[in-house]
């Protein structure tokens, strides 16, 4: 094989070719870099025969000014597009692995699959937001980032390419049917050669789900025609069939079920209510923290369960109770930090803010988890946030819109409760919509955009910067080597000491050398 004649090309003197990372059906990945600022990024030349063809190009870039429109955590953003030997696009450079080389080792635990799941429903519903459909939602095209204190950061790929690929078929008039995609994703309209819209991305997220708990596709074959008729024909088998017995919860099988409908209508309609749907299955109350850097003996391969450790009932019932004494310590005193926070409230005599159910504040923290915060709380008790001051009270609208979030948080229905607090937003700049945003935002791991409106609030109205989730929140942004400096930045200029004492307990306390020596460089500062 020879050496590949673009490395050390320069595109439209802006993008140097550096190296080849992988190549596909629709064109060949590179590892670029912008020129002056040294910047890595991703580039893909589309290889058609096609590419100087007028009306190609011109579909070409209609599309990738779509694309370059999308602009969501979960998606890979589209930086730049032109047209050099080929049509190429500039992308974010993603550094991790696919979903599909994780899934090629074992199943995934559930909380682990719904994780990462969570993920790509949401970056499905910031592209159909915006009218554009994947068309080939596969383990292949969702690329995995492990962050330290987030565990599973997903980014799609290819957002739109399928819809090239098509219109290079259509364009090409060989008079024969083209079958765009990969057939164990597909949908039963894709595999019989129709249009698909937003419910194909779904039931192809829903096979990627099924893959990802039980480590099989629902209809597999060598035959392509095979895999074609059996997406149209066949109904896919239960998860705990193919799972070779491991259990799953009634709702969890019949969302599955519902994603994988033959007929669109019978399916989730949107990416917003296959989310809802799967917060109220049993598993997505499973705790999280569990599956990550924890060693392989101590978990049942590929399903999550726990084993016993070895030494004896006795030991292992001991072991048991306190581990049960410390949730209910544990518990309580996040009980009572969050009594202490019920959201801003007007002054006596005023309509009352509405107040959300409990919103976890983010990763765990470790030390600030443990028992032993107790002492940072009543350090943190003498300097709760003052009230709201008059200004910052709610027209009716949005009073009414704040419930109505309230009661979405309530019903586990929290990317709604996202949506209708940015629509609050565009009408209203309430520090208390960007607070309720930012707790929102680090409940679903999303640390950067939750940082950005907890400086709104704060900036909106001073008093934020006491409220305890909010300091607890930002804290734990340190431990991330990609949020630390907006960590430290917000904390420096924006929360000041209010930050201190739970700043000393993390530098006296915390388990990883990195985050005390993060926090005892942040009391230094503040002191």
């Amino acid at each position: 094989m020879g050496t590949d004649s673009r490395i050390g090309a320069v595109l439209d003197n802006r993008y140097r070719i550096v190296s080849m990372v992988a190549t596909g059906s629709m064109g060949v990945i590179y590892r670029g870099e912008r020129l002056k600022l040294g910047r890595s990024v991703a580039i893909k030349l589309l290889h058609t025969p096609l590419a100087n063809q007028d009306r190609f190009l011109q579909r070409f870039e209609v599309e990738a000014r779509a694309l370059s429109r999308l602009s969501h955590p979960n998606c890979v953003s589209i930086i730049d597009f032109g047209v050099a030997d080929a049509p190429y696009l500039v992308m974010e450079y993603i550094p991790g692995r696919t979903l599909k080389q994780v899934i090629d080792q074992r199943p995934l635990p559930a909380p682990r699959a719904l994780h990462i799941f969570r993920q790509v429903l949401a970056g499905l519903a910031h592209a159909h937001g915006h009218g554009i459909v994947h068309r080939d939602i596969k383990p292949g095209n969702v690329m995995l980032t492990e962050a330290t204190g987030t565990g599973d950061h997903i980014r799609i790929l290819d957002f739109g390419l399928a819809k090239l690929h098509n219109a290079a078929m259509v364009e090409d008039e060989t008079g024969s049917a083209k079958v765009i995609g990969t057939p164990a994703y597909m949908s039963p309209e894709q595999a019989s050669g129709k249009e698909g819209d937003v419910r194909s991305d779904l039931y192809s997220a829903g096979v990627v789900l099924f893959e990802m708990l039980t480590g099989q596709k629902p209809f597999d074959s060598e035959e392509m025609l095979e895999v074609l008729s059996m997406q149209v024909d066949h109904s896919p088998p239960l998860l705990r069939s193919a799972a070779q017995g491991h259990k799953f919860s009634e709702e969890l099988e019949a969302l599955v079920h519902k994603a994988l409908a033959k007929k669109p209508d019978h399916r989730f309609q949107t990416a917003l209510e296959l989310s809802a749907a799967l917060d109220k299955t049993p598993e997505a109350a499973l705790p999280l923290h569990r599956f990550y850097g924890q060693s392989k003996q101590s978990k049942a391969e590929g399903t999550g369960e726990l084993r016993a450790a070895p030494g004896g009932s006795r030991r292992g019932t001991r072991v048991a109770l306190l581990l049960v004494l410390a949730a209910v310590v544990v518990s309580v005193a996040a009980w009572m930090l969050w009594s202490q926070d019920r959201g801003p409230r007007r002054r006596a005599g005023g309509a009352g803010s509405p107040t959300p159910g409990p919103v976890r504040g983010g990763p765990d923290l470790g030390a600030l988890r443990s028992p032993d915060a107790a002492q940072a709380t009543a350090d943190l008790s003498q300097t709760d946030a003052p009230a709201v001051e008059e200004e910052d009270a709610e027209p009716e609208a949005a009073a009414t819109g704040l419930h109505r979030v309230s009661e979405l948080i309530k019903a586990g229905r929290k990317p709604d409760a996202i949506d209708e607090l940015r629509r609050l937003r565009l009408h209203s700049r309430s520090p208390y919509i960007d607070y309720m945003l930012g707790k929102l935002y680090f409940d679903r791991h999303w640390w950067s955009e939750g940082m950005r409106h907890y400086r709104a609030a704060i900036r909106g109205n001073p008093a934020y910067r006491r409220r305890h989730p909010l300091i607890r929140d930002v804290i734990s942004a340190l431990l991330d080597d990609r949020t630390a400096a907006l960590a430290e930045q917000i904390i420096v200029r924006d929360i000041g000491k209010p930050a201190l004492p739970y700043l000393s307990h993390v530098a006296r306390n915390h388990s990883q050398a990195k985050m005390r020596l993060r926090a005892g460089r942040m009391v230094t500062r503040l002191r």
